[in-house]
């Protein structure tokens, strides 16, 4: 009898030690979770997913510290939770989107296509993965497969200003102005409230008056252009002031 009454209560102590933890894992995953990318939390994100790998490995959690640290500019340690992640669970679309956006911070395009590519063939309307991808093959010199990523980016969503306007940067790279100026228009036109499908970033918003204004002086047109350079200037784009300061006065 006196081992039983030993036993019973190790049995139990084993038992509460086991719901502490996974009361401790969960809490420190939601903790995690509901400060993701707000900016300022980072360090929280970070040392609340290495809680729970301190209990664990557990791959939304090398996630989430991962992207986290992405955010921090700390690459390296980015990519390694990253890839520990996608190693743990290979078939979730947001891990191998963010490990592409690491990827695109260290001037890694390659990598980073393949990254996003995977991401798409898991979500194949993963509009950010895809306007990603092309930009990650924009700064690779691949400008047609940039267009044709642009274009099925916006056929997803065709309010996506900073998509077109994207899109728009391609043909003018590679020498088509009016095509450039057409997409630039759109994006303008489009209302700054529902651009993005989300928010809208004022920064945005004078990069296309900014973008446009090159094309308007290529398409010899330069009193359009002092009008939009002077457009992005009013909406705090420094560039387009001391362009304006130089060429349009």
């Amino acid at each position: 009898m006196k081992r039983l009454l030993v036993l019973v209560p190790l049995a139990c102590l084993s038992l509460c030690a086991c719901e502490s933890e996974t009361w401790q894992k969960a809490n420190y995953l939601q903790t995690a979770a509901s400060n993701l990318y707000k900016s300022g939390f980072e360090k929280v994100v970070i040392d609340s997913s290495t809680k729970v790998l301190e209990i664990e490995d557990h791959a939304e959690a090398y996630y989430m510290r991962g992207a986290a640290r992405d955010d921090l500019g700390q690459y390296s340690l980015a990519k390694q939770d990253l890839l520990k992640a996608i190693d743990m669970n290979n078939g979730i679309a947001k891990y191998h989107y963010v490990l592409g956006n690491a990827y695109v911070d260290t001037n890694e395009q390659e990598l980073a296509i393949a990254s996003f590519t995977k991401a798409i063939e898991l979500s194949p309307k993963h509009i950010n993965a895809i306007g990603n991808r092309a930009n990650a093959r924009r700064k690779s010199g691949d400008y047609q497969g940039a267009l044709d990523d642009f274009t099925k980016a916006i056929a997803i969503e065709p309010n996506h200003a900073n998509n077109i306007r994207m899109r728009g940067n391609v043909k003018y790279e590679i020498g088509d102005y009016s095509g450039a100026l057409q997409d630039f228009n759109k994006a303008v036109a489009i209302d700054p409230k529902i651009a993005d499908n989300t928010s809208w970033s004022t920064g945005v918003h004078a990069d296309i008056y900014y973008d446009r204004a090159y094309a308007f002086s290529k398409l010899g047109e330069p009193e359009s252009a002092c009008s939009d350079f002077e457009k992005a200037s009013s909406l705090g784009n420094t560039s387009a002031l001391e362009v304006f300061n130089d060429f349009c006065k």
